[in-house]
């Protein structure tokens, strides 16, 4: 049985197993079949979208004496040679993972300066992963600009970071540069739903995306958060469960609230506020949500709403509260909570109390068509005799 957390039990093992980085995957893939590779490289981007992975993928592709690369497969296959083998199971001595974050000083630096010098011992290639490379202190980035300069011939450098503005161009212009970008959210919901048939976890498609919608992009959260509520028992996981687990309540509440502050029922605002903070609801989350509330709506608004990572029902529910203010308004309100300062887990919660009523203050109902229609017949001349 494996037990392995599932982020690192589902890894991709090979370019097409890798999730929604096709722009780097394909270049990747073409370097290698033409043999056009090069000494070092950089990658950069969020956490958990596959940094790592890619570069492990990466150093199998350049020692593997298979023809087609092991790497090149189908997705599900997975046959691999010995070398791959091995770096599929960590073992591969060729094959050196460096946390940067700990390993940061000159002499690190200079220790895998002097063993970068022997030939690789297994494979063609003796791969170097600096992984969150922008930890590497100001004298060790330096030292590090010799062995970018003129590597040896069998040696290979991937740096992977996600502060790619925080190490000196020297040594970026030294690398192939990557940008990974954040996985869409569809594609993350569609890859949990294959890890949960096969996992055998019970939990629906709007649970999926909630997960998915919530993991900022990032897989290996994703990953992390399935495997977290798929402990709470034997009975089918769904959106209620997800929402109770993540202490975000309903979702519809951030809307009624917005929805109540465009109105300024300051009232209700108040109550229902102070309804879910007694429910354990964080103030700051239901800053958060609002205002992602409000840049869904300001989208819907604009025609925009295919740019949301949204489930559809969110989307249909924008586009009714869309149509009844103006742009004037949302960008008033929006600005109003946006400059508001809310504590985490304040209680009472009178800054978001404060800055929710400043909000009904400021915005103005849209006017109505017939009040628009009025105006237009006022504001035109007299006819004259």
């Amino acid at each position: 049985m494996d037990n392995r957390v599932l982020y690192q039990k589902w890894r991709p093992l090979t370019f097409n197993e890798i999730v929604d980085q096709e722009h780097i995957t394909l270049t990747l893939r073409n370097s290698i079949d033409q043999s056009r590779t090069s000494h070092a490289y950089l990658f950069a981007g969020p956490r958990g979208v596959g940094k790592t992975t890619t570069a492990r993928v990466l150093a199998k592709a350049l020692n593997c004496p298979e023809s087609p690369n092991c790497t090149m497969q189908e997705p599900g296959k997975r046959k691999f040679c010995e070398v791959c083998k091995s770096i599929n199971a960590g073992k591969m001595i060729d094959l050196i993972e460096i946390d940067a974050a700990s390993n940061r000083t000159i002499d690190n630096i200079r220790d895998i300066k002097d063993k970068a010098m022997y030939a690789p011992n297994m494979g063609s290639k003796k791969v170097y992963i600096i992984d969150e490379a922008h930890g590497l202190t100001g004298a060790a980035q330096q030292a590090f600009l010799k062995l970018l300069e003129e590597p040896p011939e069998n040696v290979v450098i991937i740096l992977a970071t996600t502060e790619a503005d925080s190490l000196p161009l020297t040594i970026v212009s030294r690398c192939q540069r990557f940008d990974f970008k954040r996985i869409n959210h569809r594609e993350i919901s569609n890859h949990l739903s294959i890890i949960a048939k096969e996992e055998k976890i019970n939990i629906d498609n709007s649970a999926l995306d909630l997960i998915s919608i919530n993991s900022s992009g990032s897989l290996r959260d994703a990953e992390n958060l399935l495997q977290q509520i798929s402990s709470i028992g034997d009975e089918d996981i769904n959106e209620e469960h997800l929402l109770k687990f993540l202490g975000m309540g309903a979702r519809s509440a951030s809307l009624e609230i917005l929805s109540l502050v465009l109105e300024k029922e300051t009232d209700k605002v108040l109550a229902l506020i102070q309804n879910e903070v007694n429910n354990g609801i964080d103030p700051r989350m239901i800053k958060d949500r609002l205002l992602k509330d409000l840049r869904g709506l300001i989208y819907t608004k604009n025609n925009l709403s295919e740019l949301l990572e949204e489930t559809e029902h969110t989307i249909n529910k924008y586009s009714e509260l869309s149509k009844k203010y103006s742009l004037e308004v949302l960008g008033e309100v929006t600005t109003v909570i946006l400059k508001s300062d809310i504590p985490s887990n304040e209680n009472p919660p009178i800054n978001l109390e404060i800055a929710l009523l400043d909000a009904c203050l400021t915005s103005k109902p849209a006017p109505t068509e017939a009040v628009v229609q009025k105006n237009v017949e006022t504001s035109k001349p007299a006819p004259t005799e």
